[in-house]
């Protein structure tokens, strides 16, 4: 996996627009987990990008779910 916050995003654009359900779920799964992992490391600075991980995680969750 790599590591930075322009590859979440990356891998969160992957997952919105893959077309095979079985590949969206591995892409939202890696996803999933670039995001919490870059959660992890923020500070309360940095609320503006918080609330832009945790949107983005909701909204892989919706992506999950509906396959």
């Amino acid at each position: 996996m790599v590591d930075a916050s322009g590859s979440w995003r990356h891998l969160y654009d992957l997952a919105r627009n893959e077309p095979d359900p079985h590949k969206q779920k591995q892409l939202c799964q890696e996803a999933r987990a670039m995001l919490q992992d870059h959660l992890l490391k923020l500070t309360a600075q940095d609320s503006a990008e918080r609330q832009a991980l945790e949107s983005s995680l909701r909204n892989l969750w919706k992506i999950e779910n509906k396959t």
